[in-house]
């Protein structure tokens, strides 16, 4: 049950992340649409990264509170003492009557950063692995198979953590601190002295195994609910 650790907020959160994510990216999706463009023909690459970085600022404000309880819960038992928190609300109760809301929000800015440079590879990574998997069935005009757009979502996933997995650790490391303890740059500082640069990829592989399926699930799941409104004229 180790590995399960602070597995509680993101499956809470899950659903209502997602659903701002897809929902927000649509909508500069379609802010950036031009106006004379055919109907069905796809988005311009640049435009398709362009409205990931849009995305990132409104998606993060969802993530960070979560993110700041995983962290806090997957990481209280690392010394070996007893445990700090009970679970999920019991953490958030603690952080919020001592530490206060704001914590909350710690580390909003790398986290905003990591996704405003993660992001448009997401998209775009995804958009470009269906286009160049996609084309010889567009061409016989045959529906697209599912094992696409899985493919195409780990590929996403894959472009994803490669651009941003630095900003994504410092983010971390500064979020299982208390509140104003330390912060991006000095956590950057600290590695780099430390580590390297390779030290900013720390857990990179661990990363990836899990984002082949977690992605993979995702964009299959958007397709096909897609697909599933589309014919219901939904």
């Amino acid at each position: 049950m180790g590995f399960y650790k602070g597995v509680a907020p993101p499956f809470v959160v899950s659903g209502l992340y997602n659903a701002s994510l897809f929902s927000i990216n649509q909508f500069f999706r379609q802010m950036l649409t031009p106006s004379d463009q055919a109907k069905g023909q796809p988005l311009a690459l640049w435009r398709v990264a362009a409205a990931g970085s849009c995305t990132a600022p409104f998606t993060v404000a969802v993530l960070t509170p979560m993110e700041v309880i995983k962290v806090r819960l997957q990481l209280q038992m690392a010394s070996g003492q007893k445990a700090e928190y009970k679970g999920m609300l019991d953490c958030l109760t603690q952080i919020l009557h001592t530490e206060g809301p704001r914590t909350l929000f710690t580390g909003y800015l790398p986290t905003a950063l990591s996704r405003i440079i993660g992001l448009p590879f997401y998209f775009s990574g995804y958009e470009l692995s269906k286009s160049f998997l996609a084309e010889r069935y567009a061409a016989a005009g045959r529906d697209v198979p599912d094992w696409i757009f899985m493919v195409s979502g780990a590929a996403g996933g894959y472009a994803f953590w490669t651009a941003c997995y630095p900003c994504d650790l410092i983010k971390t490391r500064v979020q299982s601190a208390k509140w104003g303890t330390t912060g991006p740059m000095v956590e950057l500082r600290h590695i780099l002295k430390t580590k390297g640069f390779f030290g900013l990829y720390t857990g990179f592989t661990a990363c990836l195994i899990r984002s082949a399926p977690a992605n993979a699930s995702v964009w299959y799941g958007i397709e096909k609910t897609s697909k599933y409104l589309e014919n219901h004229g939904l």
